[in-house]
């Protein structure tokens, strides 16, 4: 496969200097946790530069999701990599740890050049596609409907020519399967459009595992499909607590809360007590948001509930659905957020059978007060265990609510 772009040779040598450091810590046995951290933050740097590369300061909840979810790769496939590296320790018979690196030297240049090339190149393209599809949302009123367009490739996949031409609506669960890119290096393209719906193409090829998803949708640039994380769900709990003492650069023994969703590999987490009156609540909502992979730090009683994916988040659960009672929650999550210098968002968790209109006419009227000095950016909404949607002060004021 000819890749795109390659990797310089000082930027090879910086990463051949790195990771030798983390073959030193196989060696020696001197690492905590499932791997150590070298391996990992070669693997992130590289994922989440294809992400800054392409959002810059565009759509950053999802931008900061993607970087999650790719500190999840990293995570699954650091720990793939020490596993092998330690059979391979346990089987050689070398020395030194010199005579060992040499024995390992094509295993280590496979995991950190040779795959890495691939899976940067690829998650360029995937990066490109999630911001892409965050603007096909905003703009699905005017062109509801995803094209496939032909590769650009010198020499394109015959097994990719099927789906050419195509037109799905945007919310066919097929367009999750293959928006490129759906297989490595894949040049495939996508656009929106208004023209008329085809249909799906009889006989069409699976997409590759890893990449079997739409990384603007679910928020990951590689899918839990993929082998390293496929294969080591046994251990995900282990792998996870890793990549958030990694993220945070804690010891994993200061992490009291965990959850971890083993189908979004999303986790809520404490360092800290939770306010034992929000403590069911608060882990509650933050269960929703890891279930769709999101990354959830949740705080106790002098603080912010939350933190998802970079922002703040203040969680709150009207005890009635009555006017009053969502204005008044929809008062105090402003304040916190306040009185702290804070902006950040807000999550409401809405009973079963809630009253859509009382939702609208409250989160108007209060938001359309000039003497309220809004602090808040995105409303979510989640219900029965559910996530709904979100929408910005703005939709709110113009009624454009996801409920």
């Amino acid at each position: 496969m000819c890749l795109a772009d390659d990797f310089s040779p000082e930027e090879s040598l910086d990463i051949q200097n790195v990771v030798t450091r983390g073959l030193k810590k196989v060696w020696t046995g001197n690492y905590t946790g499932e791997f150590p951290r070298e391996f990992w933050e070669v693997t992130v740097k590289k994922l989440n530069e294809a992400v800054d590369m392409e959002f810059g300061k565009a759509y950053k909840p999802l931008a900061n999701q993607l970087k999650y979810q790719n500190s999840v790769f990293a995570a699954f496939k650091s720990k793939n990599q020490t596993q092998t590296l330690e059979n391979l320790k346990a089987a050689s018979k070398a020395a030194t740890f010199t005579d060992f690196a040499v024995e390992v030297d094509g295993v280590v240049k496979d995991y950190n050049i040779n795959h890495l090339k691939a899976e940067w190149n690829t998650a360029k393209k995937a990066a490109r596609s999630a911001k892409r599809w965050a603007k096909a949302v905003e703009d699905s009123d005017l062109f509801p409907n995803f094209k496939y367009l032909p590769s650009t490739a010198k020499e394109p996949r015959d097994k990719h020519k099927p789906f050419y031409g195509i037109i799905l609506a945007l919310n066919d669960p097929k367009v999750d399967e293959i928006i490129a890119p759906s297989d490595w290096g894949c040049q495939c393209g996508w656009t929106t459009t208004d023209e008329k719906v085809t249909g799906f193409p009889k006989g069409a090829p699976e997409p590759e595992p890893g990449l079997d998803n739409n990384p603007g949708k679910d928020g990951a640039l590689i899918s839990p499909s993929h082998p390293h994380i496929k294969g080591n769900q046994s251990k995900a709990a282990a792998i996870l607590k890793s990549n958030i003492a990694q993220v945070y650069e804690i010891d994993e023994s200061e992490i009291i809360e965990f959850y971890h969703s083993p189908k979004t590999n999303g986790c809520y987490f404490s360092v800290e007590e939770l306010y034992k009156k929000e403590r069911v609540t608060n882990k509650r909502i933050a269960k929703v948001f890891a279930d769709k992979g999101h990354l959830v730090e949740l705080h106790g009683q002098n603080s912010i509930d939350s933190i998802v994916d970079g922002a703040w988040n203040e969680f709150k659960s009207p005890r009635a659905m009555t006017f009053n009672a969502f204005d008044k929650e929809l008062q105090r999550a402003n304040r916190q957020l306040r009185s702290r210098g804070l902006i950040g968002d807000v999550t409401f968790e809405l009973p079963g059978g809630y009253d859509k209109k009382i939702i609208r006419t409250a989160l108007r009227n209060r938001l359309g007060r000039d003497d309220f000095e809004c602090q808040i950016v995105d409303i979510h909404f989640v219900t029965e265990e559910k996530y709904i949607g979100k929408c910005s002060v703005e939709d709110a004021l113009s009624g454009k609510l996801p409920i």
